[in-house]
C-alpha cells in the first residue's frame, strides 16, 4: 500500500483524485438536468426520424417508474403520440446511463458513460421495422452536459 501512494505522488495523482475518478455512478449522483447534444444520425432514418427526435434538454428524476429506472422527461413529441407506462425512464448499470424512450414500437436509447465534466456516448434508433443485425440500427454520438434545473 505504501508503495502505491508513494507511486501515486510521484506521478502527481493523489489517492483522494483517483478515489473520487473511481467512485461508481449512483443516481443520486447522476441525478438532475442536461443539455443533450446528439449528432449526425450514421444511416439515415427516413420516414422514423419523428419518432427519434430527442429533447435538448433532459431531467433525470429519482422517482422509480413501472417498469424499473428513474423518470425522465421530457419525452419525445412522437408523430402519433400514444402513452407507453413505465417510459420514458432512465437507469444506471455498472459504469453505463442509460436513457430510454419508446412509444412501444420505435425506442431510441442513449448509453452514456462519465467524461471529464460531462457525460458521453450514443444514442441508437430501434424500430420494429429493422430487425437488429445487419443492418444495424442508426446511431448518433451524443454528449450530455450537466446545467441547472428550471423549476
Amino acid at each position: 500500500m505504501r508503495w502505491s501512494v508513494v507511486a501515486l505522488l510521484l506521478c502527481g495523482v493523489s489517492p483522494a483524485t483517483t478515489a473520487a475518478q473511481a467512485a461508481p455512478l449512483d443516481y443520486r449522483r447522476v441525478s438532475g438536468c442536461y443539455m443533450l447534444n446528439v449528432g449526425d444520425w450514421d444511416h439515415p432514418l427516413g420516414g422514423d426520424s419523428g419518432f427519434h427526435t430527442l429533447p435538448q434538454a433532459v431531467r433525470l428524476d429519482t422517482t422509480l417508474t413501472s417498469r424499473g429506472g428513474r423518470v425522465l422527461t421530457p419525452d419525445i413529441s412522437f408523430p402519433r403520440p400514444r402513452h407507453f407506462p413505465g417510459w420514458p425512464r432512465w437507469q444506471v448499470v455498472g459504469d453505463t446511463v442509460s436513457l430510454i424512450w419508446s412509444d412501444g414500437f420505435t425506442p431510441t436509447i442513449v448509453r452514456l458513460t462519465r467524461a471529464a465534466d460531462h457525460l458521453e456516448g450514443y444514442a441508437e434508433a430501434r424500430s420494429d421495422a429493422i430487425p437488429p443485425g445487419n443492418p444495424k440500427w442508426p446511431r448518433a454520438s451524443a454528449i450530455a452536459r450537466r446545467t441547472k434545473c428550471k423549476e
